[in-house]
C-alpha cells in the first residue's frame, strides 16, 4: 500500500472544509469531523504519508468556484498551496 498526501483546506471565514487525498477533493462540508475523516480513510485503506492544513481566502472560493472547494488540489491557489502547515 502506499503512502498517500492528504490535505485539510479552511475558508479564511471558517465556513467550508475541504479534505483532499493525493490532489483530489474526496468530502467538503461546512465541517468535516476528525472521526469522520478517520473513518472514511480507513474504509479506503489510505495510508497517510503526509498531513497539511491549508486556508483558502472565502473570497476566492466565492468568485472561482462558487464558494465550494475546487475538484483538484492544484486548482488552488498558490498561496494557499505552498504556505500550509505540513505533518509527516
Amino acid at each position: 500500500m502506499s503512502r498517500s498526501n492528504v490535505a485539510l483546506v479552511t475558508s479564511s471565514e471558517g465556513d467550508w472544509e475541504g479534505l483532499y487525498v493525493d490532489g483530489e477533493l474526496v468530502a467538503e462540508d461546512h465541517s468535516i469531523p476528525t472521526r469522520w475523516t478517520m473513518l472514511l480513510l480507513a474504509k479506503e485503506h489510505v495510508e497517510v504519508g503526509t498531513f497539511s492544513q491549508h486556508e483558502v481566502d472565502q473570497e476566492w472560493l466565492e468568485e472561482n468556484s462558487g464558494a465550494t472547494m475546487p475538484h483538484f488540489f492544484d486548482d488552488l491557489p498558490e498561496d494557499c498551496r505552498q504556505n500550509g502547515e505540513t505533518t509527516p
